[in-house]
C-alpha cells in the first residue's frame, strides 16, 4: 500500500476492507471476509471458509480486490 509523497511510515495510519464480497450471491452476508494489511503494508484479501484461508475470491466474476484509505500528519 503506497504511502503519500514527503510522508514516513511512523506518520501515517491505515485501514483496509474488502471492497468485493466473495459471497456476492447473499449481498448482506460478509462472514469469514477477510481484508488486513501487515507491518510492511502489505494488504491480504479473501475469505476463510472451514477454517481455511482463501486469497482473492471463490467466484470467476470477482478478483477479489481489498479498499484502503492512508491518513498521514
Amino acid at each position: 500500500m503506497p504511502l503519500p509523497p514527503g510522508f514516513l511510515q511512523n506518520q501515517c495510519t491505515w485501514s483496509v476492507s474488502n471492497a468485493q464480497n466473495p459471497h456476492g450471491w447473499k449481498p448482506n452476508y460478509y462472514a469469514g471476509s477477510v481484508a488486513r494489511a501487515d507491518a510492511n503494508r502489505i494488504v491480504k484479501c479473501g475469505y476463510y471458509d472451514e477454517y481455511n484461508f482463501y486469497a482473492g475470491s471463490n467466484r470467476t466474476d470477482l478478483s477479489g480486490q481489498c479498499s484502503y484509505i492512508v491518513s498521514c500528519h
